[in-house]
């Protein structure tokens, strides 16, 4: 990469044809104001529609490893063969399940959820369900004919930096008949809706273990893809792949065996969708963010048996239900072989289970307390993974390796060496963390060369300046404006776009409205007093 003699930032190459890989809000987005600017733009869509993170699926995909720290083992890159070829391969399309489950309901009002001088039409509720904000991303794609630029169904598995741009792998996905067959589907039902007991218990008697492991394992759309790979080369790439693909869980002492013992009693928020599908049992969820929230205050009003909240402190988004019971830190997991007998613990004591066929584990928090539980749900998040960026170098799934110039990625939680939280620093030509609606003005604006990135030193200035040491408490944080300072850095981008406008020639700047920022601080008391919390 090369720089000028001035204070500025020179590609090597005029930037003409750009790369996006995703589908969903910021792809979408993304692809639009690249186009409006002249550039030449290719969408990969991995899943067959636009949408992304809000295209509900009954799926859940496969089960996450538990614990899952490590982006390069949870997420590793797939295999490809050296020439361009086409061949069977099992997809477990970890990328291509939402964890949007059925009852969700927007955290925000939906009016600040759109896109620039965009809305959602005249009656939508303020907090929305996945429904309607699919309906107005497939809107935008018609209204601007983004389907000519998508490619739905390829998988981008590798993006391999070259001395004039990047050589782009991708892997058409076509489905064949060999997924599950309508008895194992049958079998996957009884497991996870456990609606008779007696029934299921019958049922695992005569399931082999192989197949009842291979079951809770790979979900109800486990298939066989047939991949037909291609390469293209591009100029420069936008990732847009989202935040909410790979599920963190946290390592602590007795999961793995709870896991091994019981893999059916144990999930991520991201195998969630309805309570229904679950049995009246002991329930334990580990999360104080809105899915965490929203999880069990539906179990709790639906079980007659307890539901627990595990939370390691109050976020924005914590909003418990007053039938939930709060726990703190969880300590360990104890795996239980008793009848359940005496199911009493230190927050219900009055609770004795009638169903005694299946046994409890235990889970003790730091507070010396111990609680019966059948079930365990994980709402902890999900870890930044980009495996097809081959070369860009990623670490070992700790924070030991973060001074490095060069790394992008280590334990997930976080992005480095970006500036402004969109370009790489060592090649500015590929953005991995494309988000909202200014951030994608900026990058069509940079890479058509009306505005000018700041020099290599200058940029890494910058980001030292806001380094994780001087300004974040943890990694996590560095991604984390809250609503006042989203603005500020919102307005910042804009100004930046909107150096290049000639108003003279009609050329409108770009505005980010101050009510968008009224109405988002007064967000959660507005949730409330439309859904009642």
């Amino acid at each position: 990469m090369s720089e000028s003699t001035t204070d500025y930032y020179t590609f090597p190459y005029k930037i003409q044809k750009v790369c996006v890989i995703g589908a969903g809000v910021a792809g979408l987005i993304v692809a639009k104001v690249l186009m409006d600017i002249g550039l030449n733009v290719t969408v990969y869509e991995r899943g067959g529609q636009p949408g992304g993170v809000w295209i509900y699926s009954e799926d859940t995909g496969p089960v996450p490893l538990f614990p899952s720290t490590d982006p390069m083992i949870s997420d590793p890159p797939e295999e490809v063969p050296d020439t361009e070829s086409s061949c069977s391969s099992t997809s477990h399309h970890i990328r291509n399940v939402s964890p949007i489950y059925a009852g969700l309901r927007t955290n925000i009002p939906t009016p600040i959820m759109t896109y620039f001088n965009t809305s959602y039409p005249p009656n939508t509720p303020l907090f929305s369900n996945h429904e309607v904000v699919l309906s107005y991303l497939k809107s935008f794609v018609e209204e601007h004919k983004l389907n000519d630029v998508i490619s739905y169904n390829m998988d981008v598995t590798r993006v391999i930096e070259s001395e004039n741009g990047w050589e782009v792998i991708t892997k058409k996905l076509k489905r064949t008949e060999n997924g599950p067959t309508q008895n194992d589907k049958q079998k996957i039902d009884l497991v996870e809706s456990n609606a008779n007991m007696e029934k299921i218990g019958e049922d695992r008697e005569t399931i082999p273990d192989d197949n009842r492991k291979d079951i809770s394992t790979h979900g109800s759309d486990d298939a066989e893809y047939v991949g037909e790979w291609r390469e293209e080369h591009f100029d420069a790439v936008v990732v847009c792949t989202g935040h909410y693909n790979v599920p963190y869980i946290p390592e602590i002492n007795g999961l793995k065996e709870w896991a091994n013992t019981w893999p059916e009693r144990v999930l991520h928020s991201k195998q969630y969708r309805r309570p229904d599908l679950f049995e009246d049992q002991p329930t334990l969820v580990i999360g104080s963010a809105a899915s965490g929230s929203d999880i069990s205050r539906e179990l709790a009003s639906t079980f007659k048996s307890p539901v627990y909240l595990s939370i390691r402190s109050i976020s924005p988004l914590t909003n418990v239900a007053e039938s939930v019971i709060v726990k703190p830190i969880v300590k360990r997991f104890i795996v239980s072989y008793s009848d359940n007998s005496n199911d009493y613990d230190d927050d219900s004591s009055n609770y004795i289970h009638e169903k005694r066929s299946i046994p409890y584990g235990k889970v003790e928090f730091i507070d010396g307390t111990v609680i019966n539980v059948h079930r365990i749900i994980f709402a902890t998040g999900f870890m930044y993974s980009y495996p097809f960026l081959h070369g860009i170098e990623v670490g070992n799934g700790k924070n030991e390796d973060v001074s490095k110039e060069t790394i992008l990625v280590t334990s997930g939680e976080r992005v480095y060496n970006l500036y402004k939280q969109v370009f790489y620093i060592p090649n500015p030509t590929v953005s991995p963390a494309s988000l909202s609606h200014a951030q994608a003005l900026l990058i069509s604006h940079v890479f058509a060369s009306r505005v000018q990135l700041p020099s290599l030193t200058s940029m890494r200035k910058a980001y030292n300046s806001t380094s994780i040491d001087t300004m974040f408490k943890t990694p996590k944080a560095y991604h984390e404006f809250g609503t006042v300072k989203a603005g500020e850095y919102i307005r910042e981008l804009l100004e930046w776009v909107n150096s290049s406008k000639n108003e003279e020639a009609g050329e409108k700047k770009e505005v980010f409205e101050s009510w968008r920022e009224d109405m988002h601080l007064g967000a959660k008391e507005l949730r409330a007093r439309e859904l009642g919390y």
